[in-house]
């Protein structure tokens, strides 16, 4: 989880669907599948619960916020949005820490000691206007904990 599932959480919160009718049939169904969820026991978050609409063959894994989750030794489990001691967080914070991470939050790739930060996954975004660091790039997690961060340029990242 991170800050994006807390603004969906909210969204789902404020819509009203006579206001946005073109955003209702989405409203309804996932709240419909948040409430079967509830009904069955199992507390999911909107993000998950979204994801599952789509694709319920447990093939996804989802991890708790900042709980911790290791693949092949590098920790995966923080976005990034959230620093130490309740600061904002930052691609520095998580360097210093001597662990390997795979964060986030900026939208910017960029590599620091031992934490891989990736970019975005959408088109560049209406209120990112200007220069920008942002890029699609997304990492990589090879068996022996090495990672690599992989641009996808013109549909394609080679």
């Amino acid at each position: 989880e991170s800050n994006h599932n807390e603004h969906l959480r909210k969204w789902l919160n404020l819509f009203d669907h006579r206001e946005d009718p073109r955003n209702a049939k989405l409203y309804f169904g996932l709240m419909y599948t948040m409430m079967k969820n509830i009904e069955e026991g199992n507390h999911v978050s909107p993000f998950e619960a979204y994801c599952r609409m789509f694709r319920d063959d447990h093939s996804l894994e989802f991890t708790q916020r900042d709980k911790g989750k290791l693949i092949s030794g590098v920790e995966v489990s923080y976005h990034g949005d959230r620093g130490a001691n309740g600061t904002r967080g930052s691609i520095a914070q998580f360097a210093k820490t001597g662990k390997k991470y795979v964060i986030g939050h900026s939208h910017s790739p960029k590599i620091e000691k031992g934490c891989y930060q990736v970019g975005t996954s959408t088109s560049r975004l209406e209120y990112a206007t200007g220069l920008t660091t942002w890029a699609n790039t997304h990492c990589v997690i090879y068996p022996n904990g090495q990672c690599q961060l992989l641009t996808i340029n013109s549909g394609g990242w080679r």
